[in-house]
Parts: C-alpha cells; sequence; structure tokens
C-alpha cells in the first residue's frame, strides 16, 4: 500500500501498461537501473483483418479515440479532400455552411472541419446534409463570414484512400495501409491523475498513449513534473486546473494533439494556476495535424498558461499548429525561450 512520503520506481527499460494513481500527499515517482526511461502507456496493439483493397479492420473497446499509431506512426482520420480545403459560399449562424458538394456521397454522421476564422479550426459533426448544404453539431466558434477559409470533410470510410489514414466508429477501426500493419491505439484518457493532491513529484518517466492527456493536475499544489518524456498524447501532454506551484522543467514533450501543456483554462471556465514554472523543456509538434484535438479551446499551443506570477523560461518550442507561447496574468516572467515554426495550421498568431 503507498502512503505519504512513499518513494515508487519504476525499471528502465521496462512499459507498464496502465493509469497511474497518485493516492496520498508527498510522493514521488522515479526510475531506477539503467537503459531508457520506465514508459507509462495507454497504448494497446489491435489485431487488423484484411478487408480487400488497402482496407484493414480491427474491434476496440472505447466509445472515443484520438490517438492512432500506425507503424509506429501518428496516424490522421481519414479527410477529403486529402490536403487544402474545400470552400463553402454561404452560411447559416454557426450551425449551417453551404460550399459545391453535390450530395451524392451524403456525409451525414461524418465529421467537417471549418476554418471559420483566421486562427480557428472548428471540429464539429454533420448532423445531416441537403446537396452541399451541411447542418452542423455542435456550434461553431464563429459565424463563418468573420475570415472563413473553407472545411473539409473528416473520419468516414467514404474518404478512406490513403496510407496512414484511420476511422473510428462504434467499436471499429479502420485503416488504409498497402500491407498489413502494426496497430496501437490509445485505450486510457489519462495516465496519471492528480486530484487535491500536494507535494508529488514525476521524474525520470516516460507517458505516452493518452486519448486525452499523459497528466492531469487538479485542485493541487507544488506538483513537479522533472526529466521525464511525454509523446503521442490524443491532445495534451500536461493539464492543470485550479493548482498552484506548478512545476514543469526539463521534460520533452512531443506530439500532443491539441497543445504541449496547459495550465488554467477549461472548455467552460477560467481556473487559474498561479506561482507556475515552466522551464528548459523540449516541446514539439502542438496541434501539428489539423482537425485532430479531442478538445478544441486555446489549440495547438505549445505553451498555454493562465496564472499570476508565473515563469516560462528557456524552453524550446517548434512546429506549433497556433502559437508557441500564451500567456494570461500579472507579475510574471517570460524569456530566453526558442520559439521556432508556429501557425502551421492557422495565422492572425505568434510565436
Amino acid at each position: 500500500i503507498i502512503a505519504k512520503r512513499d518513494s515508487i520506481f519504476f525499471n528502465r527499460g521496462d512499459s507498464f501498461y496502465g493509469r497511474l494513481t497518485v493516492p496520498a500527499d508527498s510522493l514521488f515517482f522515479g526510475a531506477y537501473g539503467v537503459g531508457n526511461k520506465p514508459v507509462i502507456t495507454g497504448f494497446q496493439n489491435i489485431a487488423m483483418k484484411s478487408a480487400g483493397r488497402n482496407i484493414w479492420i480491427g474491434t476496440i473497446n472505447d466509445s472515443h479515440l484520438n490517438m492512432v499509431l500506425i507503424d509506429g506512426v501518428i496516424g490522421h482520420k481519414a479527410r477529403y479532400p486529402n490536403s487544402g480545403y474545400l470552400i463553402f459560399t454561404s452560411y447559416s449562424e454557426r450551425n449551417q455552411i453551404t460550399g459545391n458538394l453535390s450530395g451524392t456521397p451524403n456525409y451525414a454522421g461524418a465529421e467537417v472541419v471549418v476554418r471559420d476564422a483566421h486562427y480557428i479550426i472548428d471540429v464539429s459533426e454533420i448532423t445531416s446534409q441537403s446537396g452541399g448544404t451541411l447542418n452542423l453539431s455542435p456550434l461553431l466558434t464563429y459565424i463563418p463570414q468573420y475570415g472563413g477559409n473553407g472545411y473539409f470533410i473528416q473520419n468516414t470510410n467514404q474518404v478512406l484512400d490513403t496510407v496512414g489514414e484511420w476511422v473510428h466508429s462504434g467499436t471499429t477501426l479502420t485503416v488504409y495501409a498497402l500491407t498489413a500493419p502494426k496497430v496501437q491505439v490509445a485505450t486510457i484518457d489519462t495516465l496519471a491523475y492528480l486530484n487535491h493532491r500536494k507535494y508529488v513529484t514525476f521524474e525520470g518517466l516516460g507517458f505516452q498513449g493518452s486519448n486525452f492527456s499523459a497528466i492531469v493536475i487538479n485542485a493541487s499544489n507544488y506538483i513537479t513534473v522533472k526529466s521525464c518524456s511525454l509523446n503521442n498524447n490524443g491532445s495534451f501532454a500536461v493539464y492543470g486546473l485550479s493548482s498552484t506551484y506548478t512545476t514543469i522543467t526539463n521534460d520533452s514533450i512531443q506530439n500532443s494533439l491539441a497543445n504541449g501543456i496547459t495550465l488554467g483554462i477549461s472548455l467552460s471556465a477560467i481556473l487559474p494556476c498561479p506561482h507556475t514554472n515552466i522551464s528548459k523543456n523540449y516541446i514539439n509538434k502542438s496541434g501539428a495535424i489539423q482537425g485532430m484535438g479531442l478538445y478544441y479551446f486555446d489549440k495547438a499551443l505549445g505553451i498555454n498558461v493562465y496564472g499570476d506570477t508565473s515563469n516560462v523560461i528557456g524552453n524550446e518550442i517548434d512546429s506549433s499548429g497556433y502559437i508557441g507561447i500564451m500567456f494570461h496574468g500579472k507579475n510574471s516572467f517570460i524569456y530566453h525561450n526558442y520559439v521556432n515554426t508556429f501557425c502551421l495550421n492557422t495565422d492572425d498568431g505568434g510565436g
């Protein structure tokens, strides 16, 4: 039984499937031995069967899915067109767009990705289609007249035609591959969850394969994530709300499909995380794949922090879909950061 002030060590070179529970305060989670970081993973291998014509089908148990590795590479939802956007010619409020689709095939039930403003890419579901008119739910962030830049269809077998694409519907995963693919899917939403905890440290560990976030910090104080690798996560590497004195330092964070680090904001409210220290991290490819973040608020950012008296110092942020560093709050220090390549998929942003 894990108790307050315990230290828990994982053997280097090993992989551990499941969610890491944090049952007490003042805990240390680290590594022992030699070799690569021990990995806490949510990935499971999926057996795929050929359905002909480069289509492979497998069965999964999750009702939602956002992180799929195909032969070790992040796959993306099947889309039409395969690159660029279709153009919508008219709109009705935030729940309807009309373009030059014929109505055949009918895309009802598929997702639509809409760039309804220069800096917003929304994902919605097509509830019905009549000719070129698509009815959408949930509502778009803005009425598309404000700087709209088109749309594309995704996550339907009707558009599955390119290596590396996948479609998820119910318990069925469909993949396009030329030969039998090795497919791994994220089956756990959060790999480590802290709720009303204090003085907990993760050091020298690897986290990969969450559908939502590798680490979630809620209403907790003095949490440290140090010298860890947090890769291939469905939305965030670290996500926190209403927490103070969070330290995220010397970590490698890659391939987060929404944001690398988000602290202090949820889908519905700002719940600040003051006295945060984010330093000396390498953050690469945050929100770099259009239409793939499960949660769509303030997305495609390397670092996004809401909270007074915070420090963001000495980080390297590369290849962000929107902004490298976004911060909100008083008496904060943001300096000596290197930001390279931002606004990959949107504009009206900056480093």
